[in-house]
């Protein structure tokens, strides 16, 4: 797989796991334990650790792309254990990428 479409990949992953934070987070824990529905914790909590998992992955495959010393990469893993903090990854490659477009 090239890099581009790596780095592509990476970055809807940022945004997938937002949304498994959202789908675990808003709906299936408040259905758990507002309503004694436990339904749908099960699918969205594998829905969630899926898109954690694949996050770390992507984050040491695209490491050295965007240049992340120790500190920075530590930071990127740190803000996937951080529930909603992905968001902040994804700033970040966006703006990588358009500095890289405005160079050349």
């Amino acid at each position: 797989m090239n890099q581009e479409k790596l780095n592509k990949i990476f970055d809807i992953v940022c945004i997938l796991e937002i949304i498994g934070c959202v789908l675990l987070f808003l709906i299936a824990m408040p259905m758990k334990y507002g309503f004694g529905n436990d339904s749908l914790i099960r699918p969205f909590g594998m829905l969630h650790g899926v898109f954690f998992m694949a996050y770390v992955y992507l984050a040491f495959k695209v490491r050295d792309y965007y240049r992340w010393d120790a500190k920075e990469f530590s930071i990127v893993i740190l803000y996937g254990i951080i529930p909603f903090f992905t968001w902040f990854v994804h700033r970040k490659i966006n703006n990588f990428e358009a500095q890289k477009l405005n160079e050349e």
